[in-house]
């Protein structure tokens, strides 16, 4: 499949190298990207299962279930697994794959997730919005979803991640879904 991933038209540091400012570039052009990759991904699943996209909190079933099958693993070549082995305590190996997520598999991902993210916003009340997290966490400098009772943020992106690798071991129409409702009992007043 020929698929237009989001690519920034700047150099771009890793998250956790950027400076505030950086971040803050970087999220006022990801808030512009949204209804292009939105389009892009509602244009594609029509185009390919004649589903309608519609933005609501069902469509979350039909855009995971067509997501899937673009859910795979590459092998890693031998140089990149010694990389990845690189300075880890021995006890760790067994565990480093030496596979990871295709380049498909997480581009069209990073769509699915902002597309996850605009539902959630639609069906907030106003209570969930995009946001440049500035806290010091695993997600600092990232665009997520803030506004969720207790200080709790979500990096859609991350959690599409998370729930690929799940879905790679075993399909799951409805695991967007359930994550979705699963994270809705943590809007305040929902």
């Amino acid at each position: 499949m020929n698929y237009e991933y989001l690519i920034p038209d700047f150099d771009m540091k890793p998250f956790c190298q950027m400076t505030a400012k950086e971040a803050k570039f970087y999220y006022k052009w990801f808030i512009s990207e949204i209804p292009n990759r939105n389009k892009l991904l509602t244009d594609r699943v029509l185009e390919e299962n004649g589903i309608i996209l519609d933005y609501s909190e069902k469509s979350l079933e039909d855009v995971w279930a067509w997501y899937e099958r673009y859910i795979y693993y590459t092998e890693l070549s031998w140089e990149d697994y010694l990389k990845k082995l690189d300075d880890r305590p021995d006890w760790v190996l067994p565990y480093i794959s030496d596979k990871e997520l295709s380049v498909e598999t997480i581009g069209i991902g990073l769509d699915v997730a902002i597309y996850f993210g605009t539902v959630f916003v639609n069906h907030s009340n106003g209570k969930i919005q995009w946001e440049c997290n500035t806290k010091k966490s695993h997600d600092r400098n990232e665009t997520v979803l803030a506004g969720f009772s207790h200080g709790l943020f979500l990096s859609p992106q991350k959690a599409v991640v998370k729930l690929a690798r799940q879905s790679s071991e075993k399909s799951n129409a409805k695991r967007l879904i359930e994550f979705y409702d699963n994270w809705k009992g943590y809007v305040p007043g929902l």
